[in-house]
């Protein structure tokens, strides 16, 4: 079967020259039926024309409007856990608790912590914090590498 990828409006033409990008590219097209493929090229294709600072602490709604088509939010979570793994690493997890209109970032090993004890100290105040469960997120950040190639383009 072959992917049809629609042309996105763009001021510069984007390449995949780079090995990183075509290597993306060809494993989401092998790992993943025609539809998934297509959404998980929607997202490479955001993170090549974004800037750097539109690719930190990107929350699930956000993918939900960068894909041209409709997946469930349980396909889109497997496929955001693909670009968190070692297969097409684009993205790498970024935790954050939010209360009171306060985001602080929080470590993958705080919350493993947290998970086996069943408490949650706030990483700043040091306090309990009760509930944590209903007020810690899960964002994405674009993975180290790719930043690296962005510093570059």
């Amino acid at each position: 079967i072959t992917l049809q990828i629609k042309p996105m409006q763009h001021n510069k033409p984007l390449s995949i020259k780079d090995k990183s990008y075509s290597d993306l590219y060809l494993n989401i097209r092998d790992d993943w039926d025609p539809i998934l493929a297509k959404a998980g090229h929607d997202i490479v294709l955001h993170v090549q024309k974004s800037p750097l600072s539109y690719l930190e602490q990107i929350q699930f709604a956000s993918f939900r409007r960068i894909i041209e088509i409709n997946i469930s939010d349980f396909q889109l979570k497997n496929l955001l856990n693909y670009f968190c793994g070692q297969r097409a690493p684009l993205l790498k997890y970024h935790f954050a608790i939010i209360e009171d209109d306060y985001i602080t970032t929080i470590t993958q090993e705080d919350l493993a912590e947290a998970d086996k004890t069943g408490l949650f100290y706030h990483p700043k105040t040091g306090e309990k914090v009760d509930n944590y469960e209903e007020k810690i997120y899960v964002m994405y950040d674009l993975n180290d590498k790719f930043t690296e190639l962005k510093k570059k383009s």
